[in-house]
């Protein structure tokens, strides 16, 4: 996890990405830094962009995501922390919670 404090990334985790803006700040791929857009899908390794009228398909492993969800908030988290399906990612954070 990154900047953001715990609680506040352990939140943000069991919410839905679709429909945030999220730039990509540093991956293994010089490819993806910089690549910013619209979250239109997610799946368990993969997180696809509308960049302009274009889809990019980026995997969530090698990548540094900074999620905007909202005009001045931002969320900086690994895309290791994020990996899995996110109804899968939802489930698993509740049940610790409750432990």
């Amino acid at each position: 996890m990154l900047k953001a404090s715990k609680k506040l990334v352990n939140k943000f985790r069991i919410k839905e990405f679709i429909g945030l803006y999220v730039e990509i700040i540093d991956s293994t791929n010089e490819n993806y830094i910089g690549l910013k857009g619209k979250v239109i899908d997610e799946s368990y390794h993969m997180i696809t962009i509308l960049i302009g009228r274009n889809q990019k398909k980026i995997p969530k492993k090698p990548c540094i995501f900074n999620f905007k969800p909202n005009k001045k908030d931002e969320i900086k988290i690994a895309g290791v922390d994020i990996i899995g399906r996110p109804e899968d990612r939802i489930k698993k954070f509740l049940k610790k919670s409750r432990i």
